[in-house]
């Protein structure tokens, strides 16, 4: 489990989580963390976000709730906060707490709070989006040189 401040402005900030599978597959899934400043998730993406007081409940969507042993998911998120922003340090999913140092980052300090216990999954490339040619507008007539012969 990796949470990412990917980026902090004056009241707000951005994140993610990787959460990794590492026992029996899942067909859903439930990350709970709890906030120790105040702060609120505003929106998220890849997950149901969910919040009350300062516990965080993050839930998969129809899409993504099938996880197999070694797969991740890694939900996104805005937040705001008002003074500190420090990172949640209790993770559970499904209701098993996250064992080890999650890795946490913060772009005001600069890096990485503690060494990863595993290995972060690994994004898989983007496929190459193929080169089509320009299609030659309608309105403009093909280009046709001319040639002069001079006789000397």
């Amino acid at each position: 489990m990796t949470y990412t401040v990917t980026n902090s402005w004056n009241n707000g900030f951005q994140g993610e989580i990787a959460i990794r599978n590492v026992g029996d597959a899942w067909t859903s899934w439930n990350l709970t963390f709890s906030y120790a400043n105040g702060q609120r998730v505003t929106q998220g993406w890849g997950g149901r976000f969910t919040q009350s007081g300062t516990q965080v409940t993050v839930a998969n969507e129809s899409w993504n709730g099938a996880v197999p042993n070694g797969g991740s998911v890694t939900p996104g998120f805005l937040g705001s906060h008002t003074g500190t922003n420090t990172n949640p340090t209790a993770f559970a999913v499904n209701g098993v707490a996250c064992t080890g140092s999650p890795v946490t980052s913060n772009p005001t300090t600069g890096g990485p709070t503690s060494t990863p216990t595993t290995r972060p999954p690994t994004t898989p490339p983007r496929p190459r989006r193929r080169r089509t040619r320009r299609r030659r507008r309608p309105d403009r007539a093909p280009r046709t040189r001319t040639w002069v012969a001079v006789a000397t």
